[in-house]
């Protein structure tokens, strides 16, 4: 009777909050909201914000589970997740992170609790877009006609520092977007500075249409006729006239430098016995 008592005793103790809870009906469950953005309230016409982590992971706790699924849902949730830079200059900053609107039934713990932020002054610039190819043109080995990019221009919008910093602004083609037949592909507009790093910026618009025509290399052969299949009875051989001994055939410079000045025609003899227009 005494170890029964010593261990009632023992198991309270370790556990009464979470008995309490139970025995009570008010037992607490647990969810965690992944990628909630965050959103940042400052001066939007004067100032750009760059170099922040725009997500953050919130923890949250209920007893009430359908409360608790319907905040962690992002199509449902009441919260959100801010971070106030109204009274904060130009620089770099850590602000605190906050919850705002989150229902009084549910507890919420932040990862991250802070975010660094950089404040610049917000300024607009037009810029000619460069259009950057990838070291092999076409799969076929094939050149291109000079790209063009439409629009040719945009309007960035960044920090002053950051504008500062822009040494080109680029579209940058991948080998995926080039075809046997060119380019015609819309692409993202980067801004970069003098060692080809991407900067934060805006673009107005954030494509451009890249195009450009495949110049396929050409060569003029002969035609002559090879005779596929077996002769009827009683045919000795036959003769093959072309409407047209001149053919134009279009490849990668390596395929044409295989083939000679006369290509082969394949033709079915199976069946003919007297003169045939094909």
């Amino acid at each position: 009777f005494v170890a029964l008592l010593f261990s009632i005793v023992l198991y309270f103790n370790a556990n009464g909050q979470s008995v309490q809870n139970t025995l009570s009906g008010n037992e607490s469950y647990t969810q965690t909201a992944s990628d909630v953005p965050i959103q940042l309230l400052y001066d939007t016409d004067k100032y750009y914000i760059h170099g922040y982590e725009n997500k953050a992971t919130v923890k949250l706790s209920s007893a009430n589970r359908i409360q608790l699924i319907s905040e962690v849902n992002g199509d449902t949730r009441t919260f959100k997740v801010t971070a106030d830079l109204t009274d904060l200059g130009e620089g770099t900053h850590e602000v605190p992170l906050k919850i705002k609107n989150l229902s009084s039934a549910v507890t919420a713990k932040l990862q991250p609790e802070t975010i660094t932020v950089t404040i610049e002054k917000k300024v607009t610039k037009d810029f000619d877009v460069k259009v950057v190819l990838p070291s092999e043109t076409t799969p076929a080995g094939y050149s291109l006609t000079e790209t063009a990019a439409n629009p040719s221009k945009v309007t960035i919008t960044t920090g002053d520092k950051t504008l500062a910093e822009i040494h080109q602004v680029v579209a940058k083609v991948t080998p995926s977007m080039v075809t046997d037949d060119g380019i015609n592909s819309n692409v993202a507009v980067q801004a970069l500075n003098q060692a080809g790093e991407a900067l934060s910026i805006v673009s107005d618009p954030v494509h451009v249409n890249i195009s450009a025509d495949a110049i396929k290399p050409t060569k003029s052969v002969r035609l002559y006729g090879t005779q596929q299949g077996m002769p009827s009875n009683g045919i000795k051989s036959y003769d093959f006239k072309f409407s047209e001994l001149d053919a134009e055939i279009t490849g990668s410079k390596d395929q044409l430098a295989q083939i000679g000045d006369s290509f082969p025609v394949p033709i079915d003899i199976s069946g003919i016995t007297h003169r045939t227009t094909r």
